[in-house]
């Protein structure tokens, strides 16, 4: 059937469309309140199934679907409408409106005819041709274009039951010398993170199970190029859940036309952590995440190109850019508009973005409109079709020899969205209708997408230079008190580090949850209980190093050996950084020595001192991180000393000299009078005395 037997039918279905509501998925309400009622409560629910991506000018759309409340005398009809001739027009063909002229109809068919098998899929395949005569139960479609379908449902007397829009987008002939649209698309694979009632980050089943279904669908298309954007977070939490499948399996098997993307270990806002001066720990959680992507994916990531979500400040572009950053995607939603243009014909090219500091970095859009679309969750293989023909309208919009346009899959998409968009990027010649037609698109990496892409022009100082745009991103937020937290915790981390070098498995947990705490979709106290869960955490393997209490010691010399006891009650070799301090012991072997402690054992270390006098003193021996960073075990000595230091035995020896001189003395004046008195000599009573 020819497009020009359908035109007397423009009016009608325009007159139709009027009366439409709805986004993917519209009953039809009739023209008087009885058909309302009947409309309202008959009203029929589509669901696609499957359905081509690309159809060839000789091949057969076909589209699957369900429709499981219709009633038993429900029939079904599909009709193709008038090609859209823009974008916007496409959007709204998706809400229903704005179809154009009907120019092909199939008869009205129960549900017995379009499922003969009574799998409950509902199928209508209608051929094309690109010049006459039409297929049998076809139409002849001149043109390559984008072409809505509405499905309808139809009571007994003619009453609307519901209808949907899909479309059908016909490629050109073959072969063709028409350049394509180069279309990165990037994939993110990231699990919302939630908080544990002991403060530590999980995932739960259901978006555990939703995020190892899209690694599924990203591993089930090895054939098209593409890139994935992990994130470390979720693929360490994924890691670590107890199950007998390996949800992280499809990435680990390496795929040459897959590129792997590296990002932060959790979605900061990036923004707000640099404004914080907290650059350093931005810095840190772009190495950890590099790290634990490649630890987990057996390959390291790939750096040197960023998505910038709605938080990256031009200043935060800075530290992306010191962190090994050269190319990045913009979302188009947050790109100024040139000359206030709605319809940016520079949508394709690449262009620069400038820092806060004024440096230039190449950029490509990321086209924010498709990626709403793949969020859809009500018909979400129907979104993933609709994802499709919007690339096909940028193709027949943004004309040009090199264009390209990234595409970033949201994280929340569906995996059954992201499977059809996926699938659509593996069959872009339309094979799988039957008969190919000329590609619209061509499916490239992220790095491959800067390549292939010209740079849109324009004018600096007198001169042609690639254009420069501006971006919009969000405010940064205050932090509170998370700065001043996380300091804390990564000081305790640090310490604890440095003391069990050899042992990640013990330190990489910590420092992942330390990680998760940035995380943007977490509130002050949650980030609070998370970081606190770390500290404690760390605390239980720095309380593994035990030390005796209180301990007297007693030298009959003026120097010993005081018995220091360590016990490592850990599984792990540890390193310690030993302290001693008193103020009447000298220390020949110095004040601190570093010990190396063996698992599971208690260590002797016999510590060299002298004593400066005596009697009792203490002696404090503190056991501290090997980077001195945080206090393990303390103990304490009382060292008594009965020694007499050669000062006190040069004063003792010389009182004793003066006591006995001056015994001598003494005792030789008092023997004198004695002498010179006769031992029998009285003195005579009464007398006188002068």
């Amino acid at each position: 059937m020819s497009i020009r037997f359908r035109r007397p039918f423009v009016v009608l279905a325009a007159l139709l469309c009027l009366v439409t509501a709805g986004s993917f998925i519209f009953p039809l309400s009739g023209s008087a309140q009885t058909r309302d009622a009947q409309t309202q409560s008959a009203a029929e629910t589509f669901t696609i199934v499957e359905q081509s991506s690309w159809v060839g000018p000789a091949g057969t759309f076909t589209v699957s679907f369900t429709a499981a409340s219709a009633a038993p005398d429900t029939t079904f009809s599909l009709n193709v409408h008038s090609p859209v001739s823009t974008r916007d027009q496409l959007l709204q063909t998706a809400r229903g409106n704005q179809l154009g002229g009907v120019l092909f109809s199939t008869p009205q068919r129960n549900r017995s005819e379009l499922d003969p098998g009574s799998t409950g899929r509902l199928t209508v395949a209608v051929p094309l041709r690109g010049a006459y005569p039409a297929p049998a139960n076809g139409l002849v479609l001149f043109e390559a274009g984008v072409y809505p379908v509405a499905i309808r449902a139809t009571g007994p007397n003619g009453e609307n039951r519901g209808r949907l829009v899909t479309h059908l987008v016909r490629l050109g002939a073959t072969p063709s010398s028409a350049p394509t649209l180069a279309v990165g698309a990037v994939v993110r694979l990231e699990a919302p993170v939630a908080i544990a009632l002991d403060g530590s980050p999980y995932v739960d089943d259901s978006a555990a199970k939703t995020a190892a279904r899209r690694i599924a669908v990203v591993g089930a298309y090895p054939t098209v190029r593409l890139t994935t954007l992990p994130s470390p977070q979720t693929l360490q939490l994924l890691a670590s859940r107890t199950n007998a499948d390996d949800p992280l399996a499809p990435l680990r098997v390496p795929i040459p036309g897959h590129q792997l993307l590296g990002s932060a270990f959790a979605p900061i806002p990036t923004g707000s952590w640099v404004a914080a001066n907290m650059v350093p720990g931005f810095s840190a959680q772009l190495a950890g995440g590099a790290a634990t992507t490649a630890a987990l994916l057996g390959s390291a990531p790939d750096g040197r190109i960023a998505f910038l979500d709605p938080s990256v400040t031009p200043d935060a572009l800075g530290v992306l850019r010191g962190n090994g950053v050269e190319s990045v995607f913009v979302p188009s939603d947050r790109l100024d508009p040139l000359n206030d243009r709605s319809n940016d014909a520079t949508l394709t090219q690449r262009f620069d973005v400038r820092t806060g500091s004024g440096d230039l970095l190449k950029a490509i859009a990321s086209d924010s409109q498709i990626a709403a679309t793949l969020t859809s969750t009500a018909n979400p293989v129907l979104a993933g079709h609709i994802a499709l023909a919007q690339l096909a309208m940028l193709h027949l919009e943004q004309q040009g020899p090199a264009r390209g346009i990234a595409i970033v899959v949201p994280d929340n998409s569906d995996p059954a969205a992201l499977n059809a968009f996926l699938a659509g990027l593996a069959d872009s010649s339309g094979a799988a209708s039957g008969a190919p037609g000329a590609p619209m698109i061509s499916p490239v990496t992220a790095s491959d997408l800067f390549l292939a892409t010209d740079a849109a022009l324009g004018t600096t100082n007198g001169r042609r230079t690639t254009l420069v745009r501006t971006f919009e991103s969000d405010q940064p937020n205050s932090l509170g008190r998370y700065p001043d937290q996380l300091l804390a915790a990564n000081q305790l981390l640090n310490g604890v580090r440095s003391m069990i070098p050899d042992s990640p498995e013990l330190v990489d947990p910590i420092a992942a949850t330390i990680f998760s705490s940035g995380s943007a979709t977490l509130n002050g106290d949650e980030q609070g209980g998370m970081l606190a869960h770390a500290s404690t955490q760390a605390s239980l393997i720095t309380s593994q190093i035990v030390v005796p209490a209180e301990q007297v010691v007693t030298f009959t010399s003026s120097s010993g050996l005081i018995p220091l006891t360590i016990e490592n009650r850990l599984t792990v070799r540890a390193r310690v950084r030993i302290v001693f301090n008193s103020p009447k012991l000298d220390f020949p072997d110095g004040t601190v020595i570093e010990q190396e402690l063996e698992p599971a054992t208690t260590t002797r270390i016999d510590v060299a001192v002298t004593t400066k006098a005596s009697g009792a003193f203490p002696l404090d021996v503190t056991i501290r991180s090997v980077d001195n960073a945080i206090p393990i075990a303390t103990t304490r000595f009382t060292v008594r000393s009965t020694s007499v230091s050669g000062l006190g035995l040069v004063i003792s020896l010389g009182a004793g000299l003066f006591l006995l001189l001056w015994w001598i003395r003494h005792f030789r004046t008092s023997r004198r009078p004695e002498n010179l008195m006769p031992a029998t000599a009285e003195f005579p009573e009464n007398t006188p005395t002068g």
